[in-house]
């Protein structure tokens, strides 16, 4: 069970530049989150490659931000 402090973070990034600079920085960005008292319980990274299911998600094109917070 969560506590509300708590946070899941999924990134996604087209960019392996990006990528790249946001896994360089990640001991960065958790320890600012810990600073404002929010605890990162996970940060992943995840693939961005097509899924079947994509096809089946045409309803929120348009929507998908490149990250999913979840709290």
């Amino acid at each position: 069970m969560f506590e509300k402090n708590q946070l899941n973070i999924n990134i996604t990034a087209e960019s392996k530049e990006l990528k790249k600079i946001l896994q360089d920085n990640i001991g960065t960005l958790k320890q600012q989150l810990i600073d404002v008292n929010i605890v990162p319980v996970s940060i992943r990274f995840l693939d961005d490659s097509p899924t079947i299911t994509d096809a089946y998600n045409e309803y929120n094109q348009g929507l998908n931000a490149g990250f999913e917070v979840k709290a």
